[in-house]
């Protein structure tokens, strides 16, 4: 899972990269590393891709790899829940928790299913060896979303090497760890961890106070790192971090 076709930190990883906190410090790990990372932004119609999408491009000159290659995914919006979070519905205020039940309203069901789908597909198509998946864990079974799990990680990587004839791999480092853990590394390896984007709003600053942004600055918190986000506010922190 951590190796390519020529061995670890060889070759041509396409990552799947959102401009956010976790794909970025993905991004930089492999890049340190010496893979050749082409990073690779699946625009589903989520409510955030504008502002997703330019700090994904702010990132990738940070960086110095290739420019990001974009990708509009006309069908996927029938799979985000029209009144979810992601896409249109209301964004919790502060003094709801972000943890637990309206969790659920986190993520569209099967994204990373769909969304790795077409980046092996595209590897397979420019003659990548790997696809880069930043999934992490959290420290709670229940608060992890299903497809980033290690168990599901296992599986489509299995599916991966079916095909083509000579495989794609999966490179997913921070599966065991949690987003804290990926804070940590982001730190270590200097990653512009202020540029990325994560909130829910779509607003050009992070609100502070939706779940997404909650997680963010639970992270930074867990992993005793100044939080250089800017935030409109910033209310008590609720629930449990994952």
């Amino acid at each position: 899972m951590l190796k390519g076709r020529r061995g670890a930190g060889s070759g041509k990883v396409v990552v799947l990269f959102s401009g956010g906190l976790d794909s970025t410090v993905l991004l930089h790990h492999l890049h340190q590393a010496g893979w050749t990372v082409c990073p690779l932004f699946l625009a589903y119609g989520g409510r955030s891709t504008t502002q997703e999408m330019k700090a994904a491009r702010k990132v990738a000159v940070a960086l110095g790899t290739v420019p990001v290659r974009a990708v509009k995914v006309e069908s996927y919006p029938l799979l985000v829940q029209r009144g979810s979070i992601m896409r249109s519905g209301p964004i919790p205020s502060k003094g709801q928790a972000c943890f637990g039940a309206a969790r659920e309203e986190m993520y569209a069901p099967a994204r990373n299913l769909v969304l790795l789908s077409l980046a092996t597909a595209y590897a397979i198509q420019t003659g990548a060896e790997a696809v880069g998946f930043a999934a992490h864990s959290a420290p709670y079974p229940h608060l992890c979303v299903p497809d980033c799990r290690p168990e599901f990680v296992t599986h489509f990587h299995a599916a991966m090497l079916q095909c083509c004839e000579e495989g794609v791999d999966l490179v997913a480092p921070f599966v065991h760890g949690t987003k804290a853990d990926v804070v940590k590394i982001g730190a270590r390896l200097g990653t512009p961890l202020d540029l990325t984007y994560t909130c829910h709003t779509g607003a050009p600053e992070h609100c502070g106070a939706c779940g997404a942004c909650q997680e963010r600055r639970w992270a930074f918190k867990a992993a005793g790192v100044p939080d250089p986000t800017r935030y409109t506010e910033t209310p008590a922190l609720t629930g449990t971090p994952g």
